[in-house]
C-alpha cells in the first residue's frame, strides 16, 4: 500500500471563497457634518460613476459608501480615481476602501454606512 503524500495539491476555488465583484467603495472625507456638506458630496457622485448610497458621521466628517450607478460592471481603478478627485477639489479625503465593505460588516471593522433617505 502506498501512503506517499503528494507534495502539491491542486488548489481548486471554492464556491465561498471565489472574489466578488467590487460594485462600492468607501471613502471617509473630511467635512463639516451638515446637511450641506451631504448635498455637496451627493451631487460630486452624481457626476462620477458612482453615487452616495450611505453615511456614517465620523470625527471631524463622513465615511461615505459610494456605489456603482450602473446595474452591471465592476469598480475601476480610473472610476475610483476620478471621485476622488472630485471629492478632493471641495474637501479633503483621507481614506478609501475598494474592498468589500458590505463582507466586513460584523467581523470586527466599521459599522456599515446608514443608507440615504431618497431624494
Amino acid at each position: 500500500m502506498n501512503t506517499a503524500v503528494p507534495l502539491w495539491t491542486l488548489a481548486i476555488p471554492r464556491a465561498d471563497r471565489t472574489p466578488r465583484p467590487v460594485r462600492a467603495v468607501e471613502v471617509t472625507v473630511l467635512a463639516p457634518q451638515t446637511p450641506n456638506a451631504l448635498r455637496d458630496l451627493g451631487a460630486i457622485a452624481r457626476g462620477t460613476a458612482f453615487r452616495l448610497a450611505g453615511v456614517t458621521p465620523i470625527d471631524r466628517g463622513w465615511r461615505c459608501r459610494f456605489e456603482l450607478a450602473a446595474e452591471v460592471g465592476v469598480v475601476g481603478d480610473a472610476q475610483l480615481f476620478d471621485l476622488l478627485r472630485r471629492v478632493g477639489e471641495i474637501y479633503r479625503w483621507t481614506g478609501v476602501d475598494k474592498g468589500h465593505p458590505a463582507a466586513a460588516a460584523g467581523h470586527g471593522h466599521a459599522p456599515q454606512p446608514a443608507p440615504l433617505a431618497a431624494e
